[in-house]
């Protein structure tokens, strides 16, 4: 294949082209591209080699060599209506936006696709290099790679930096056509092009990034430090009051322990300076019947982040747990309120609590803001999870604690534009209902019917032996409560083994609940009995909706699954899997909506069933017609159901 060299200056020993030799390309449909930089940030990268080609030849351009505007011009000339084909598309689209100001408006990502069209096979990567591998039996050099990090942007190109660029290139446009033809002997090129369509969104999304109230940020630090300290003061009479209830107090551990020297101007000295203790007793680690230290040292000594200790501690007052993670003493408590540990217990979790809001959420968490923009920008990874729920990090924005300290700090561009928060409520139950067409779950939408209420009721008259219990949101309502993420378990293929962990009942007992939930869902029953049968049988699972997404079991895999586990997902895969392209098909409308009424709307940020979007204060009435756009798309995955949502309105994050 031919290479063509574009350059702005003259270059020794080389034939230099100029911008003028792509008008070649103007009658192209597709094209295959690839930028090379000196770093990953769109907004602080220095853009050095762009590579462009039709299949038959290559373009190579020196972007050191131009004027973003020079680019810009050049690229604008081409077809609006070309395809753009690249691997991880949209590290490049974000290159092109930011630093050239181009939008591509089609595009295919290599990447995403070999994701989605290999869904489930996790012993197959899907970097370039893998994926050329394994298709075609090449093996690319790639020692080049690191020359583009930190270059020294005054040397000239190299020749292996040019051939380097030109390797990937080259099989860009037939890895995409393998693609095209592998989409559609599987039946779901609406997918791929579902994914194709949103990724330019997401993009955006990305670039646009989400402004963050820093000094209210910093008054939540110190004022969980605070609180943080306090709550340690109050564990540590807790300890003491503890040591009461047994003979003789403290340990061999503890006696030896240093106290903790202050550290200045830290808001945990006294807690993070605590030296970890090393266990001398083979049994209890923490007490020795043999030592008896006084009250004031336990105080003094105990380690409130030691497992060994705590362990130790629930030791000498009769408990004992594998665990001290926050599930396993929650669970503990629930089934023992009248337990001496039950306050300890409340309070080192609200202590756990307050120090992870200090450790990640803290003044550490300021350093994510981009320098350029002064905004958060995190990275969402689109077709990672097997369902194709989007997943975030660098940081995690989805795994924010949903509190309103927390979230009242992320806040609009300016003073001009308000949040708009829309969630599709109750979109899993909504989908499983939709799917099963069970009427007690169409019915929990359609007629009122309280399901978890119901539900429980059942469940728990087994449980308590009483076929009178009454449960409902105002009588025995924590019944309820612990009933629903039971529901959801079943929804998702739990079977007896979960329903007992998370009830804390023996095992024939929740057998007998599984029954009677089953009982009161028969369709439902039916539904999943279908999909783990079909499962099992073709060692795959769809999703049903018309996207038809597919996950692949025990192929080309790092495990090999049992057939327990792939019925469980089997249940799993067609809720969540069609929640996740309900979404992207409701940022794809929402997209359209703000561009073809010219609008100043953006999307900011996506979380499971969440858009966040942002709107100008003189237009709320957006907020309305944003809510109706994602019923309305909702609704369109969904037989004898239509999807709610859920509308807040604010000048921060209110969701």
């Amino acid at each position: 294949m031919t290479i063509k060299y574009i350059s702005g200056q003259t270059e020794l020993n080389r034939v230099c082209h100029s911008l003028s030799v792509l008008d070649e390309l103007a009658g192209a449909t597709k094209l295959g591209m690839d930028f090379e930089a000196d770093g990953l940030d769109p907004y602080t990268l220095h853009p050095i080699l762009l590579g462009i080609t039709d299949g038959t030849t290559k373009y190579v351009i020196n972007l050191l060599t131009f004027e973003p505007s020079h680019i810009r011009q050049a690229i604008n000339k081409l077809s609006s209506k070309v395809l753009w084909i690249a691997h991880n598309m949209k590290y490049d689209w974000k290159l092109f936006k930011v630093q050239y100001g181009v939008t591509m408006e089609r595009v295919w990502c290599t990447q995403v696709a070999s994701q989605v069209l290999y869904n489930g096979m996790d012993a197959l990567r899907h970097s370039l290099d893998s994926v050329l591998e394994r298709h075609f039996r090449v093996k690319l050099d790639k020692t080049a790679r690191n020359t583009f990090i930190n270059r020294d942007l005054s040397e000239p190109i190299t020749d292996g930096e040019i051939n380097y660029l030109c390797g990937d290139l080259g099989y860009l446009i037939p890895l995409y056509e393998l693609q095209y033809r592998k989409g559609h002997e599987l039946q779901m090129p609406a997918c791929l092009d579902l994914e194709m369509e949103f990724l330019p969104i997401l993009a955006q999304m990305e670039l646009e990034g989400i402004r963050l109230d820093v000094d209210a940020w910093k008054q939540n630090t110190r004022n969980n430090a605070r609180k943080a300290e306090a709550v340690h003061k109050k564990i540590l009479v807790e300890v003491g009051k503890l040591g009461e209830l047994f003979p003789r107090a403290l340990t061999s551990e503890i006696k030896k322990a240093k106290k903790p020297k202050q550290v200045e101007d830290h808001p945990f000295a006294p807690i993070s300076a605590q030296p970890a203790a090393k266990a001398v007793s083979t049994q209890l680690g923490l007490f020795d019947d043999a030592q008896v230290v006084s009250k004031k040292k336990v105080a003094e000594r105990f380690n409130v982040g030691s497992t060994v200790q705590i362990q130790a501690l629930f030791e000498r007052c009769g408990v004992n747990l594998d665990s001290t993670g926050e599930e396993v003493l929650q669970q503990y408590v629930l089934n023992n309120p009248a337990s001496p540990l039950a306050k300890f217990i409340e309070l080192l979790l609200e202590y756990r609590g307050l120090i992870k809001l200090v450790g990640t959420y803290g003044d550490k968490f300021l350093e994510v803001i981009n320098p350029v923009t002064g905004r958060i920008h995190t990275d969402f990874s689109q077709a990672f999870t097997d369902t194709g729920r989007l997943s975030s990090r660098s940081p995690n924005l989805q795994n924010l604690p949903a509190t309103e300290e927390i979230r009242s700090c992320f806040i609009p561009d300016s003073e001009d534009y308000l949040f708009v928060d829309v969630d599709m409520s109750g979109q899993e139950l909504r989908l499983a209902a939709s799917y099963s067409q069970d009427k007690m779950l169409l019915a929990s939408f359609t007629e009122g019917l309280d399901l978890h209420s119901y539900l429980a009721q059942g469940s728990y008259r087994i449980i308590t032996r009483d076929p009178t219990l009454i449960v409902s949101k105002d009588v025995n309502k924590k019944y309820r409560g612990n009933h629903k993420p039971v529901l959801f378990g079943v929804l998702y293929g739990a079977g007896p083994g979960s329903i007992a962990g998370t009830l804390n009942i023996d095992f024939d007992t929740a057998k007998l609940v599984y029954r009677e939930i089953l009982r009161n869902l028969p369709q439902l029953a039916k539904f999943q009995e279908r999909m783990k049968k079909l499962s099992l049988q073709t060692k795959t699972v769809r999703d049903g909706s018309r996207y038809n997404r597919i996950k692949f079991f025990n192929r080309f895999v790092k495990k090999t699954m049992e057939d327990h586990q792939i019925e469980r997902q089997a249940c799993n895969f067609p809720i969540q899997s069609s929640g996740s392209s309900m979404m992207k098909e409701a940022g794809i409308r929402l997209a359209r909506f703000f561009k073809d009424n010219n609008l100043d709307c953006k999307l900011k940020l996506s979380v499971h069933d969440e858009y966040l979007v942002q709107i100008p204060k003189s237009q709320p009435e957006l907020g309305e017609k944003i809510k109706t756009i994602m019923e309305e798309v909702g609704s369109s995955f969904l037989q004898g159901v239509r999807m709610e949502s859920e509308l807040m309105v604010g000048d921060h994050w209110l969701h």
